[in-house]
């Protein structure tokens, strides 16, 4: 009985995972959100982008420039961190300041 009942928890558990796969699948990666916004931001302030859905699997930290789909303009030195598994953000140098009366612009590079 306790076996039966077990392999009838880890098949639904199976059944869940696939379903929440496929879930994820059919919605297409967004940005959610970009902090900070407005016209009044702080020059200390970092960027950080929320996606629509999970992008990196637990563990996830750091990571090159090259790997990350997003580009700020003008050009920022970020060191790319995954502070959730659906928040990315750009960690500017400790003593970088962001350029006054200019405006960024982040645009993802993924489809």
């Amino acid at each position: 009985m306790t076996k039966n009942f077990l392999g009838l928890i880890f098949v639904g558990i199976i059944f869940c995972e696939l379903y929440a796969q496929s879930l994820v699948a059919e919605t297409s990666l967004e940005v959610r959100a970009v902090y900070p916004t407005g016209s009044e931001v702080r020059i200390s302030a970092q960027i950080t982008i929320e996606f629509n859905q999970i992008v990196v699997s637990l563990g996830a930290s750091m990571f090159n420039e090259d790997d990350i789909p997003i580009e700020i303009e003008p050009a920022l030195e970020c060191e790319w961190n995954w502070v959730k598994l659906d928040t990315l953000k750009c960690d500017l140098p400790t003593n970088f300041k962001l350029a006054l009366s200019t405006r960024y612009q982040v645009t993802r590079n993924f489809y």
